[in-house]
């Protein structure tokens, strides 16, 4: 062989190497998982649930009327509270209690480590509506305290009960938390939108967090209870209701435990219960009665919550035994805030009674991020709009710069009484929508059973709609 022959075989033999290379780093990225590795199945719960680790807290009772609160409804009891906090904290924790009776705070309400905030039965905790009362940070921020308001970073109101970076918090008993959002709150909607856009506008193009700064003259309402960048988060037994925002919004914690909670509506984009960006959390035996998303299961937007930027998955979440009375658009739903990556999401046993969409996957081309490795089983549905609907055309929008993907979503064992489309997939060309399959499902009356569009892997078994099966169609 002559020397320009090597010279050719070599060079030939580097060229496939790279491109093997290049194809089994892309497949990996892609996938979003070591090369090889199986996505988790239902047998991976266990471990998931193992890793919750329920948190303890000394047996030391703290009553806040011993602090100077009255449970009159009219005299404002924040302060006593905090002091109760602060000396709970301080001795090493244990329970804050707060009696039977109507309890006024005009403020927000900061937990502590090792502090479990008890509401007893026949209590209502009443939170006030003057908005500077929620500006306790510092006076470099503005007053406002570090949040994610949909999807982004900034300094705004303090949500109404809040943790920063706090380790073992917790709300328990069986009291009423109030947001009283009709009373002042819910007017901000109609005024938030050139801050929601200058918020947005920030996340994009990298403007530092500190230079992030809402709250006084500003229109972000804030989110009823958000702990943020916790460990060992527990809200049990309560009710929650008139939510200003997001009602239970915890934000890159791990080891969450929301459990019988009943979420009552507010009045707008009053989600249930959106956790963001976190890891192994439970939701169970929940009901949720709201005029937004039921569940929504976010991640941060845009390139604010991309990994390069400080950016984190939201995974291994685990919803099971909960009621969705009602709730639009979503019962449980992944988006739209998903930028970051949602991933290992696993739902059974559940009961939907009128929810718009049972499953709903929503983002579009502007914000990246992949959904994958969904699993839903044992579910039974009255009414709904969709069963499943995913979408990459979210608000419309089917080109930008930041494709998001889907895949891996796995439906079984549901039975619905009736709904306005059974099953529908959007991809977008290009960017199709991989690996969903669907297996017995049972939908007594709905107007379209199967409509989709740039689906790869679309596996339908034993799916009946008005009496019949349905399968997809060669596309």
């Amino acid at each position: 062989m002559t020397l320009q022959q090597t010279t050719r075989w070599y060079l030939w033999g580097a060229l496939c190497g790279m491109v093997v290379f290049c194809c089994g780093t892309l497949a990996a990225a892609d996938a979003n998982r070591p090369v090889g590795e199986t996505p988790p199945t239902w047998e991976q719960v266990p471990a998931i649930l193992a890793r919750i680790i329920p948190g303890k807290f000394p047996d030391r009772q703290f009553d806040v009327t011993t602090y100077g609160a009255k449970g009159d409804g009219q005299t404002d009891c924040c302060k006593a509270i905090r002091d109760a906090i602060d000396v709970c904290s301080k001795e090493g924790g244990g329970r804050v209690v707060v009696p039977a009776g109507q309890f006024l705070c005009n403020g927000p309400i900061h937990l502590k480590s090792h502090v479990n905030l008890q509401l007893s039965e026949g209590c209502t905790l009443l939170f006030g509506t003057n908005p500077d009362d929620y500006l306790v940070g510092t006076t470099a921020n503005g007053g406002g305290v570090l949040v994610r308001w949909e999807g982004t970073r900034c300094y705004n109101y303090s949500p109404l009960i809040y943790a920063y970076q706090q380790t073992n918090i917790a709300v328990t008993g069986r009291g009423t938390i109030d947001g009283q959002t009709k009373k002042f709150w819910a007017k901000w909607k109609g005024k938030q939108e050139g801050d929601q856009k200058k918020l947005r506008k920030m996340g994009k193009t990298g403007v530092p967090i500190e230079k992030r700064i809402f709250g006084q003259d500003h229109f972000l309402r804030p989110s009823l209870f958000s702990p943020y960048q916790c460990e060992k988060v527990l809200i049990e037994g309560v009710t929650v209701k008139a939510s200003p925002f997001w009602t239970i919004h915890p934000v890159l914690c791990t080891q969450v435990v929301i459990r019988e909670v009943k979420v009552q509506h507010g009045a707008t984009n009053d989600d249930g219960c959106d956790p963001e960006s976190c890891t192994d959390v439970l939701i169970e035996g929940c009901t949720f009665d709201t005029n937004d998303d039921n569940i929504a299961i976010k991640a941060g937007r845009d390139n604010d919550a991309w990994a390069a930027n400080g950016g984190k998955a939201c995974e291994n979440i685990v919803i099971r035994n909960c009621t969705f009375e009602r709730g639009a658009p979503g019962g449980v739903s992944i988006g739209s805030e998903m930028s970051g990556n949602v991933r290992n999401v696993f739902i059974e046993k559940c009961k939907m009674n009128s929810v718009e969409k049972l499953i709903y996957i929503k983002s579009n081309s502007d914000r990246g991020g992949i959904v994958e490795n969904i699993r839903v089983r044992d579910m039974t549905v009255d009414s709904c709009g969709f069963v499943l609907h995913c979408t990459m055309k979210y608000k419309g929008k089917s080109q930008g710069p930041s494709m998001p993907a889907f895949r891996d979503i796995h439906l079984e064992n549901i039975a619905c009484k009736k709904a306005a489309n059974a099953i529908d997939c959007q991809g977008l060309p290009g960017n199709s929508i991989r690996d969903v399959s669907i297996r017995n499902i049972t939908v007594d009356s709905a107007s379209t059973p199967l409509n989709y569009e740039f689906v790869e892997g679309l596996r339908m078994e034993n799916v009946t709609v008005n009496g019949v099966i349905v399968t997809p169609s060669p596309k």
